[in-house]
C-alpha cells in the first residue's frame, strides 16, 4: 500500500492518554497512512503501550530515543517518514475519525501544501470549540503566512503539511514555542495555504502539560523560546513587520522578565534587537 500521509506522534510520559491517541489514528477513514510513534525517553510505561499497538498494526513504526524534546522527536519521525504529507499529533491528544481524509481531500482539491483545520479543546471529557471563526489561511504563502501565523494559533498540530516544506530548516532543543520556531521557517516555503471548515484535532488539557509548569520553570522556558525565535530573525530575510510583530508578541514576557530581574533577558535584547536596531519603536505600539 502506498503511504500518502505520515502521522508523527512524539511521546513523553503520557501513558494514560496513549490508548485514545493511537486508536484515533488506527481507526482513520483514510487508510493510506503510516503512524510513526517516537518515544522521547519516557520513564513511564509509554513504550510498552506503543509496542503493543505496533505488534497489532503493521502501519505503526516505533522510534525509541533519548529525551530531547518534542521538536527533535518530531524530526526523528520526519527523517523516516514515507508520506508526501505529514500530520503532527501530540501523544496526549487525539483526532477525529475523518481527520486525514478531509485534510487530504482539501490538498487535492486546492493543490495546497499547507492545510489548516479547526480544533476542540477537551477538559474533563467535555469538548469546547476553540477555533477562531475568522481564521482564514486561504491563499496565503511565504512572508504573508508568517505574519498571519504570528497573529493566531502557532501550533503545527491540526495541519496537513507537505513534507518537503521542512527541507533544510533549523532545529533547536527548546521546550516551549517549538511550534512557532518551526512554523516561522516552513511558512516561507509554502506556496499555497488553505483552511478547512471541519474539526480535525482534539487538544486535551491536563495538569502535566508544559503550560502548567511552576513560575520559575516557565520563566526559563520563555527565555529559551524568545532567544530561539529572535535567532531566526538573524538567519532568514524576514521583513520589518515580522521583526516588530515578534517584539510585540513577546513584549509582556520581556517586561515581566525585566521586572523580575531575570538573568539573560538584557543580553538577549542587546544581541538581537538593541545593537541591531531590528525594531523601530516609534512605529510599534507597545501598550
Amino acid at each position: 500500500m502506498e503511504v500518502k500521509v505520515s502521522i508523527i506522534i512524539p511521546v513523553y510520559n503520557v501513558s494514560s492518554f496513549l490508548d485514545k491517541c493511537i486508536s484515533s489514528c488506527i481507526n482513520q477513514s483514510f487508510k493510506e497512512i503510516e503512524i510513526i510513534i517516537v518515544n522521547d525517553g519516557s520513564t513511564d510505561d509509554s513504550i510498552q503501550i506503543i509496542r503493543k499497538y505496533a505488534t497489532a498494526d503493521e502501519r505503526i513504526v516505533v522510534v525509541d530515543k533519548e529525551n530531547q524534546g518534542s521538536m527533535l522527536a518530531r524530526k526523528s519521525g520526519l527523517d523516516i517518514a514515507c508520506g508526501e504529507y505529514v500530520f503532527y499529533l501530540d501523544g496526549d491528544d487525539y483526532i477525529e475519525k475523518n481527520t486525514v481524509e478531509v485534510l487530504y481531500q482539501k490538498v487535492i482539491d486546492e493543490k495546497s501544501d499547507y492545510v489548516v483545520g479547526k480544533f476542540y479543546e477537551v477538559s474533563g471529557g467535555v469538548k469546547k470549540d476553540c477555533s477562531n471563526n475568522d481564521m482564514d489561511f486561504n491563499g496565503l504563502s511565504g512572508m504573508d503566512l508568517v505574519d498571519y501565523i504570528l497573529g493566531c494559533r502557532w501550533s503545527l498540530s491540526g495541519r496537513l503539511m507537505k513534507k518537503s516544506l521542512f527541507d533544510g530548516i533549523i532545529y533547536k532543543p527548546i521546550y516551549m514555542g517549538d511550534d512557532l520556531f518551526v512554523n516561522m521557517q516552513i511558512a516561507l516555503n509554502v506556496q499555497k495555504a488553505t483552511s478547512i471548515d471541519a474539526y480535525v484535532y482534539d487538544y486535551v488539557r491536563h495538569p502535566a502539560s508544559v503550560t502548567h509548569r511552576d513560575a520559575n520553570a516557565l520563566f526559563a522556558l520563555n527565555l529559551e523560546m524568545i532567544e530561539a525565535i529572535f535567532y531566526l530573525l538573524t538567519v532568514y530575510p524576514y521583513d520589518q513587520r515580522i521583526a516588530e510583530r515578534i517584539y510585540l508578541l513577546f513584549f509582556t514576557i520581556i517586561f515581566s522578565c525585566m521586572e523580575e530581574k531575570r538573568m539573560g533577558i538584557t543580553r538577549i535584547l542587546r544581541q538581537y534587537y538593541w545593537d541591531k536596531k531590528k525594531v523601530n519603536l516609534n512605529s510599534a505600539t507597545l501598550l
